[in-house]
């Protein structure tokens, strides 16, 4: 790589391919997992010679038994209906699934504009909005918002793996709604879900 790509590698949207042969959000996917961990990634290129990224994590010093009582979250199923969108196959895949298994409906799409098509379809609504916030063409919090003036009473709960860049989640965390960090385990997703759903309803 140059020094100028070097220094733009990990900005979300970045590519160095074709239009539409890339989205640019690999590595920036990748810094942000890495950096909500705590830990850094390194990046070493020169060009023609390829590219070598380290990645440090910090050391872990907890027992068994710490990380446990650490996970004990709420994690109760239920019987509302819930969109899901994401747009990374894999993670929509394993977040429906997780949230089928405790009694969810679960209504997905890859994108913002499938996600307003589900709603057309739909004549009864839906309880929770899941949304990724990092997503082509339209944002998490700009579906949200007109999802929201179809279905006024429906919860709403962001995720992301940008969790370092305020800019990008620009307030998201003050606007009252619960914020789910990637990667998730399955208690955290389950257990957020049902406290976006209870917390909604509560303040309704």
């Amino acid at each position: 790589m140059s020094n100028e790509t070097q220094t733009m590698a990990f900005e979300p949207f970045f590519s160095t391919k074709p239009m539409g042969k890339g989205t640019g959000l690999g590595l920036a996917t990748v810094h942000g997992i890495v950096s909500q961990s705590g830990g850094h990634i390194r990046l070493k290129s020169a060009e023609g010679d390829g590219a070598c990224f380290s990645i440090y994590f910090p050391r872990h010093l907890e027992g068994p038994e710490d990380i446990i009582t650490n996970q004990a979250e709420l994690c109760a199923g239920g019987s509302e209906s819930i969109l899901l969108v994401e747009d990374a196959h894999q993670v929509r895949r394993l977040a429906r699934r997780m949230l089928e298994r405790e009694g969810y409906e679960v209504v997905e799409a890859d994108g913002g504009t499938a996600a307003l098509e589900r709603c057309e379809e739909r004549t009864g609504g839906f309880d929770l909005l899941l949304t990724d916030v990092v997503m082509p063409q339209m944002n998490g919090r700009e579906l949200a918002q007109r999802v929201r003036k179809l279905y006024p009473k429906m919860a709403v709960m962001y995720m992301s793996g940008y969790t370092d860049d305020e800019v990008l989640l620009g307030g998201i965390r003050d606007q009252g709604v619960t914020f789910l960090e990637k990667p998730f385990s399955r208690d955290r997703l389950l257990g957020s879900a049902r406290s976006a759903m209870d917390t909604h309803r509560m303040n309704a």
